[in-house]
Formats: C-alpha cells, sequence, structure tokens
C-alpha cells in the first residue's frame, strides 16, 4: 500500500492544478478530474496510513514496555 499511496502524489496536486487549462483543452473536463481527484485520494491514503504506523509502533512499543 505504501507504493500506491505515495507523498509523490502532493507535488502532483498542484502541477495539474496549474496545467489544467492545457490539460482540458488537450484531453478534456473527465480525465483531467480524475487524475486530479486520484492524486488527491492517494495522498489522503499517505496521511491515512502514516498516522497508523505512528500510533501501530507506539502500542507496540507500549506492549514491550508492559512485558518488561
Amino acid at each position: 500500500m505504501r507504493w500506491f499511496y505515495n507523498p509523490i502524489s502532493f507535488v502532483r496536486i498542484p502541477l495539474k492544478t496549474v496545467a489544467f487549462p492545457f490539460d482540458y483543452l488537450i484531453r478534456g473536463w473527465q480525465r483531467w478530474y480524475r487524475g486530479w481527484r486520484n492524486d488527491i485520494v492517494k495522498y489522503g491514503g499517505h496521511l491515512l496510513i502514516k498516522r497508523w504506523l505512528k500510533h501501530y509502533e507506539r502500542q507496540s512499543f507500549l506492549k514491550k514496555l508492559e512485558k518488561s
């Protein structure tokens, strides 16, 4: 999942927004919007996975301390 929900999508969102007028003329609204929306979802997934891993590692650490 880390490969799919990567932080690179964060860079693509503003680039696609700036390139919108040209991309809209060439590919149309649906294709531009689908790619832009997918990048937002991918970056959101990246943030969720990052938060989950942080919580998971902290929880594991606390369990190890309790066992000691």
